[in-house]
């Protein structure tokens, strides 16, 4: 808890929050323009610009401090992958600011053609969840790799991002890619569904889906540990 109020106070008294809130902030007021909008493809839409702004704070977070004072809390903290999976943590807790905003903009500003239900709401928390961890988890293991300079990440993470948005029409063009593009998340074809009737949410490929989604998460946050725990550079 220590660490994370740490990191609270030196992400926000840096000041670097600042672009990207900044930029979601402005994004969502241009894309909630005009009204009647549909409820779950709005919220779809929207969140794909959010899957890159959480990749971007999670760059902003692992940059906060330098190499002297990494160390030090590496020692503080009794471990790498302590200090590691806190990051992470706190990658995710700090886009949540967005969640809130791009799940509530709309509602106050009477953008959608009906009434939000709870049925509405819970998928639309639930999608928004979703692409910021997967946008975490991307930006995390981008920012761990030593093979790229910093310069060189972000146009890795550009490519990435939008590789995760194409990647299902890719793959369904050429399926080999699917094994090619497999570190690679689904936002895509995640997103997609939600523009779809929402009968077909509850049914049986999007929950395989899902599934799929969690185990690349959980593969990948223990290769994000393994690179880290491994690497010199660090």
């Amino acid at each position: 808890m220590n660490f994370l109020n740490y990191q609270f106070k030196k992400f926000f008294r840096s000041y670097t929050f600042i672009p990207p809130y900044i930029t979601h902030i402005i994004w969502i007021c241009i894309f909630y323009n005009y009204s009647n909008q549909n409820i779950l493809s709005s919220y779809a839409a929207s969140a794909i610009i959010l899957f890159f702004i959480s990749s971007w704070i999670t760059f902003i977070i692992f940059d906060l401090e330098g190499n002297n004072e990494k160390h030090l809390l590496f020692i503080q903290l009794n471990s790498k992958i302590k200090f590691l999976n806190l990051k992470i943590f706190f990658a995710f807790i700090s886009s949540i600011p967005l969640i809130i905003i791009s799940f509530l903009f709309p509602i106050v500003t009477y953008r959608f053609s009906e009434a939000i239900t709870f049925q509405y709401a819970f998928l639309s928390i639930y999608l928004h969840i979703i692409v910021v961890i997967l946008g975490v988890i991307l930006g995390s293991l981008i920012r761990i790799q030593t093979i790229l300079s910093r310069k060189y990440s972000w146009l890795l993470l550009v490519l990435l991002t939008l590789l995760s948005i194409i990647k299902f029409i890719l793959v369904n063009n050429q399926h080999i890619l699917k094994y090619v593009l497999i570190i690679v998340p689904s936002v895509g074809e995640f997103l997609n569904y939600f523009n779809q009737p929402i009968a077909k949410l509850w049914c049986f490929d999007f929950l395989i889906l899902n599934t799929n989604i969690a185990v690349y998460i959980v593969i990948t946050l223990i290769l994000i540990n393994l690179i880290f725990k491994y690497s010199e550079n660090h």
